[in-house]
């Protein structure tokens, strides 16, 4: 099974020093929030094209094909967010340590410590969160309150997250179908995905010189536990990849793409 249209887009955005520090509705801690993806992706994106490349010799046809537009896709994550990291420095954060501190975790620890087919397999489920948030956020149209140019960065990446949510697991498929390596992997990529978006949101939120608690706390519980949240949309999505017979075209969510992109 495969996904028709992947195309490697090369937007050059650009980030004026004026953007808001709260660019995401006036929100610190949905800024920070976001922000904490803007740190983590370059490092889990170079990851994840690792993965996939390592198997590029044994894919054929459509296949080979969709795996090399992935691989030119989240490439091209990386390169354009790691432009607003500048953005971040002048706004007083200290961020070298969160970036190198995960890059040494990707290295020293699920590089050394998994084999090849487990970090696939990771890939796979960090994947799934992937396609699984930027199904939400365009659904919900959640970016509407985004300054200008984070909204098209985040809805450009959100749409091409769904556009390959298929690559890694059709690799994984062809690799190691083994189910219980698909779920352990995802139970992995979920501790993970929630220390570090967690951790480092906290981390962000402390460098502010005013921390309004009250605020972030009424911010938290709207973007989390309220009904236009994202955590009970995200909970139904997530058991989905349990299924034995789950595959990402199940979810029916490509739609969203023309949101985003008229070509």
């Amino acid at each position: 099974m495969s996904i028709a249209g992947i195309k490697v887009r090369k937007p050059a955005f650009e980030f004026p020093m004026d953007i808001r520090k709260y660019w995401y509705g006036g929100s610190a801690l949905k800024t920070c929030f976001l922000n904490s993806f803007t740190l983590l992706f370059p490092g889990a994106e170079s990851f994840f094209v690792k993965t996939v490349k390592r198997y590029l010799s044994e894919l054929e046809g459509e296949n080979r094909k969709e795996a090399l537009a992935f691989m030119g896709q989240e490439t091209q994550h990386s390169m354009q967010h790691i432009k607003y990291w500048e953005n971040m420095k002048q706004q007083g954060y200290e961020i070298e340590t969160l970036v190198s501190f995960y890059n040494w975790f990707i290295k020293e620890v699920v590089e050394k410590q998994l084999d090849e087919t487990e970090q696939l397999a990771l890939t796979a489920g960090l994947e799934h969160y992937t396609a699984l948030l930027a199904e939400i956020a365009l659904k919900g149209e959640y970016f509407e309150v985004s300054e200008p140019v984070m909204k098209k960065l985040f809805e450009w990446h959100a749409a091409e997250e769904l556009e390959h949510k298929s690559v890694a697991y059709n690799v994984l498929k062809q690799i190691n179908p083994d189910y219980f390596l698909r779920i352990r992997l995802m139970l992995f990529a979920t501790i993970m995905l929630i220390t570090f978006t967690g951790s480092y949101t906290a981390l962000l939120l402390l460098q502010e010189k005013e921390i309004k608690y009250y605020n972030i706390l009424m911010d938290g519980i709207e973007l989390f536990l309220t009904r236009e949240g994202v955590l009970f949309p995200a909970l139904e999505i997530f058991f989905q990849y349990f299924k034995p017979n789950f595959h990402p075209t199940d979810c029916d969510n490509l739609y969203l793409t023309k949101k985003v992109f008229k070509d």
